[in-house]
């Protein structure tokens, strides 16, 4: 399962986000306040007798520094919804990193609302629903 599957590859970045670069398969950077956060995730299989488990470490570094460090499992039981879920903590440094993180969450929602919105008031959309039932 690659990185973009953990976050559920989405097709944007946060307007505070200055610069985001994929450095490799498993590591991207941004660059949010004028601070590089990095983000690392490794999986690795873990073979067992009945089955093959998916573990993972998701690691954020401030600079140089790693602040928060989550395990996570891959759960395919339900074969219609498979995801990842963070199972336990390994690394946690608190810093104002806590403080970016919840004000980019604030901005990623309230801009998640804005593209629902625009999405449900597209005039094109509106237009051809209208044409499509007969409306005027």
């Amino acid at each position: 399962m690659p990185l973009s599957s953990f976050w559920g590859a989405p097709h944007y970045v946060c307007s505070l986000i200055t610069e985001a670069v994929r450095l490799d398969k498993e590591t991207v950077r941004l660059t949010f306040k004028g601070k590089q956060y990095t983000f690392r995730f490794h999986e690795k299989s873990i073979p067992c007798p009945d089955r093959t488990y998916l573990h993972g470490l998701l690691e954020l570094f401030l600079g140089e520094n790693r602040v928060l460090a989550l395990n996570a499992a891959f759960n395919d039981e339900d074969k219609y919804n498979p995801d990842w879920s963070i199972f336990g903590i390994e690394a946690f440094v608190e810093g104002d990193w806590i403080g970016d993180f919840r004000e980019m969450a604030d901005k990623v929602e309230s801009e998640r609302v804005e593209r629902e919105r625009r999405k449900r008031e597209d005039p094109q959309k509106l237009e051809k629903l209208k044409k499509d039932f007969g409306i005027q």
